[in-house]
Order: C-alpha cells, then structure tokens, then sequence
C-alpha cells in the first residue's frame, strides 16, 4: 500500500506586526497561524470569530489537510520564536514609561523593546493615511506602505466605528503629528493633522502641532504596525 504523503506548507510565518501580508504565502500565513487571535506571548490582533471564519473559507477551498499542515507548521514557527523572547520586566498594565515623552516602554516581541512613540515615528513620520480596510481587522493604510491595525483600547479588538466611511474622509490625508497615553485606561491617544512641509523629524518632536482629529487605541495597535520593507533583502 502507498504511503500517503502530506501536502506541504503553502503559508510563510512572519511575526506578526513586523512584515505585510500582501503575497499569497504570506496571507495564509496569518489566517492558518492561531497566534494571531492571541496565543502566549503573542497580542490578540484579530478577533476569535474573524479569524475562525477565515480559517473556514480557507478550509473549505484548499481543505482541512493542507490547513492542519499550515497551522502544525506555523505554530512550532511561532513557538520557537517565543521561547526566545524577552524577559522584559514591565507589563503592559503597568509599562516603564519613556523619560524624554512619557510614553509605554513595551516589549515588542523577539527582544525588542522600544518606546511607543519612537517606534511609530520611525515608521510612520510625515506619511498620510491612504485608506482604511474592514477585514479582517479594522486597519489604516498609509502612504508609505505601512498598516496599523486599529483596536479598541478597552477590549483589544477590532475599533468599534459605526460609520467607516466618515473615518476615512476624517483622516484621510492626515499623518500622526503626536501621541499621548492614558495611565488609568491604558489607552493611546493618537493625533492627527498636517506636517507644515518645512519640518523636519527633530523639530517635530519639539514643536507641538495642532490635532485636527484623535482617536483612542490599545498598546497592540503599535504592536501591530506592518513594515513592507523588513524581511527584504
């Protein structure tokens, strides 16, 4: 009698909030690897029933095997990397908070700690919001390339908005110009406006622009931020 023989992986394993899913591989990384509805050391950023649904769909055009054989792949991918992780002592409930803005010092995974508002300047400095997608969680788009998921800053999912659309036009154009952070709900607060175009990164540290909008987000929102240009060559 014939061995069976397994299909092999067709999703790639990325940490998540470090790379963008936008090739195949990569996409299926996500929506057969559990970690991404919270798992461990790993944040929630999808929900239970927006993950399960698209595991589902996936399930139902490639079928259960190749699914179970992403998922055994994907998870000793993100297990492994786990077990490497930082021993950083602060929690998100209580973080160490940045001496030169009074923002989270977090752990992003993977040994890399970082304050908040560091990490996001470095990626999203003086670059717009372009769009903004539903699914599988409710995430801004900007003009550089980079995602933000956007996540509800009391239950970590997906932003509760009534209206999709009106958010869009609101920050459509607009770059974050600042942040602040609430200790007693551990929210982020996120502002956003317009970059005069004679400032450069260092003075817009110093000098304080008007918001024209904010918006309120969980710590994981940072976390969550996709880079398109890490993991190339």
């Amino acid at each position: 009698m014939k061995k069976h023989t397994l299909p092999k992986p067709n999703a790639r394993y990325h940490r998540p909030g470090k790379t963008k899913p936008t090739d195949a591989p990569s996409v299926n990384g996500m929506i057969c690897n559990p970690i991404y509805a919270g798992m461990g050391k790993f944040p929630q950023l999808v929900d239970d029933e927006a993950w399960i649904t698209a595991a589902g769909q996936f399930i139902a055009e490639e079928g259960a095997e190749q699914f179970l054989v992403n998922l055994l792949y994907l998870l000793r991918e993100s297990l492994a990397e786990g077990e490497g992780g930082s021993s950083f002592p602060y929690t998100d409930e209580k973080p160490l908070l940045c001496s030169h803005d009074g923002l989270p010092i977090i752990d992003f995974g993977g040994g890399d700690i970082a304050c908040i508002g560091e990490y996001t300047f470095a990626h999203l400095y003086d670059t717009t919001v372009t769009d903004l997608i539903s699914e599988p969680v409710l995430t801004l788009v900007f003009q550089n390339g980079h995602t933000m998921p956007l996540l509800c800053p009391h239950c970590g999912q997906s932003l509760h908005i009534n209206d999709e659309d009106l958010l869009l036009n609101t920050l459509n154009g607009l770059a974050i110009v600042d942040m602040g952070y609430d200790p007693t709900t551990g929210a982020v607060i996120l502002d956003f406006g317009k970059f005069p175009d004679d400032m450069d990164a260092e003075s817009a540290f110093i000098d304080r622009i008007e918001p024209l909008d904010s918006i309120e987000v969980h710590l994981n929102s940072i976390r969550g931020i996709t880079c398109p240009h890490e993991g190339k060559g």
